[in-house]
């Protein structure tokens, strides 16, 4: 039976597990700054293999294989642009050297907990089926 407040056992379940993701982000051991900081990592070093792989010259034997690689990697890195400037404004508060206000990095840490943790599991899920790809096409014509 709903009381006549209008709220279930379920909407406050839901708004505790909410409370408990916001206070967990907000711890200063781990939280969201370690994790805006491991995605940064990760971001950054598949960036680098990304402008390796488009730095690869095609021969008259692979012109079209190579072409096929550079989309390949062009697409990936659509996708890393995108999530990057979506972090961009996480950048003063959940960096290790942050400049921004306590309060101002706390809100950012909340909606970093509440918004950014799937939309960082999408991503990896994106790139992984990329690089998946990637890697399966080099395999292929590598031999």
């Amino acid at each position: 039976m709903t009381p006549a407040f209008g709220f279930s056992v379920g909407d406050f379940i839901s708004a505790i597990r909410v409370i408990q993701k916001i206070c967990n982000s907000l711890q200063t051991a781990g939280g969201a700054s370690t994790q805006y900081q491991r995605v940064m990592v990760e971001l950054n070093g598949l960036s680098n293999v990304l402008h390796q792989l488009e730095k690869i010259g095609p021969t008259e034997d692979d012109a079209g294989q190579v072409n096929t690689l550079r989309a390949m990697v062009r697409a990936c890195e659509l996708q890393l642009s995108d999530f990057l400037s979506k972090l961009e404004k996480y950048k003063a508060s959940l960096t290790p050297f942050s400049t921004s206000s306590t309060l101002k990095a706390a809100g950012r840490k909340a909606q970093w907990a509440l918004e950014m943790e799937s939309e960082t599991e999408k991503i990896r899920i994106h790139v992984m089926a990329n690089v998946v790809s990637i890697n399966a096409f080099l395999q292929a014509h590598d031999s």
